[in-house]
Order: structure tokens, then sequence, then C-alpha cells
């Protein structure tokens, strides 16, 4: 009824794949958005994540 995962629900020809892989071949540190890891509480958004929702 459901679909296995969320990779199987979107159709190969999604917008949403070049999204993904533009984002993902991007290098964020030199555009200023690189960050560290916190230990204390949760651990933040990645920025590439972020950028996917803003896109």
């Amino acid at each position: 009824m459901f679909p296995i995962s969320l990779d199987a629900a979107i159709d190969e020809n999604n917008e949403v794949r070049l999204i993904d892989v533009f984002a993902e071949s991007l290098d964020l540190k030199p555009l200023g958005l690189a960050y560290d890891f916190v230990d204390n509480g949760r651990p933040a958004y990645g920025p590439k994540d972020l950028l996917k929702l803003f896109i």
C-alpha cells in the first residue's frame, strides 16, 4: 500500500532528483556555509539539506 522508501515514491524524472544532485555537487565552504558540529544539544541541520529545501 505504501512505498518502502521515499526514493521509491519519487519518479525517476522528477525535478527533485536534479535539485538533490545539484546541491550535493556544490562545495559550500567557499560560499561561507560551512559549519562545525557542537556536541551539546541537537545536531544542526546540514547546509546542503537546507539549500535543497530553499530551492
